[in-house]
């Protein structure tokens, strides 16, 4: 008897689980390849803000600290990719300032796939991050390249920690242009 009771013991059984009804929800909840290129799109100015050397530049100190985050506007029908760069140093010249967002500009156009010398795609991401991932036919990921890319914008503000300026730039990703205003 205390070897089948050990038998029994040892026998592997299989348990199943069912998920809650909140998660069974979230699972029947349908996702839009817009809402899914957005957050491919968010998740990619995150990575290049962790990524880029904000430290290398006399403008930005230990205490410097860069807010990114995309969005949607609606009423414009553009993406924008918003990088805020907070409290650089006060002691130095705007020209300086302009270097340094050209700098940041440009290397977040090359980590999208541009050059930012010309302004033209050399890879693609935001086309593919709106369409499906390998299963859809070449000429449909085309047509959504061409349109998703020429909508995106890149807005990159500066504060001053004392205020001393504050300066706001911006151009679209195929672009090698960059406006500026105070």
């Amino acid at each position: 008897m205390k070897k089948l009771i050990f038998v029994l013991i040892l026998f592997p059984t299989i348990c199943f689980a069912e998920p809650t009804s909140s998660i069974r929800h979230l699972m029947n909840e349908p996702v839009s390849l817009f809402d899914l290129g957005m957050v491919r799109t968010d998740d990619h100015l995150k990575w290049f803000c962790r990524q880029f050397d904000f430290s290398s530049a006399a403008l930005f100190g230990d205490d410097t600290s860069a807010f990114c985050i995309s969005g949607y506007d609606y009423d414009k029908n553009r993406i924008s990719l918003n990088i805020l760069i907070s409290d650089a140093t006060d002691e130095i010249k705007l020209e300086d300032v302009k270097s340094e967002v050209k700098r940041i500009i440009d290397g977040l156009r090359k980590s999208f796939g541009v050059d930012p010398q010309i302004g033209k795609l050399v890879i693609t991401y935001v086309g593919d991050y709106f369409s499906h991932q390998g299963y859809s036919t070449t000429k449909e990921r085309k047509i959504s390249q061409i349109k998703m890319e020429d909508i995106v914008e890149i807005q990159l503000d500066i504060y001053s920690k004392n205020h001393k300026y504050f300066l706001k730039s911006h151009g679209k990703l195929l672009s090698n242009e960059i406006f500026f205003s105070q």
